[in-house]
């Protein structure tokens, strides 16, 4: 018997593999710890591999998900 996964697990797991690979993503979020800059229910897109610049939002793994 296969346990079932959540859909968050999911797509979060779909999402590191994409970046580690090199691909760009773009999805939904949820939360507004970003608010105003992005609001819960926004579509963010992620670009693999760009180097950070002072003033650029950041997606992180973290030991609670992706933030």
């Amino acid at each position: 018997m296969t346990a079932a996964v959540p859909a968050a697990l999911d797509a979060r797991s779909i999402i590191v593999d994409l970046l580690q690979c090199g691909h760009d993503v773009q999805f939904r979020v949820r939360g507004d710890s970003m608010h105003p800059v992005i609001r819960s229910e926004d579509v963010v897109h992620v670009e693999a591999g760009r180097v950070v610049r002072i003033g650029d939002v950041v997606l992180t793994l973290a030991d609670c998900g992706l933030t």
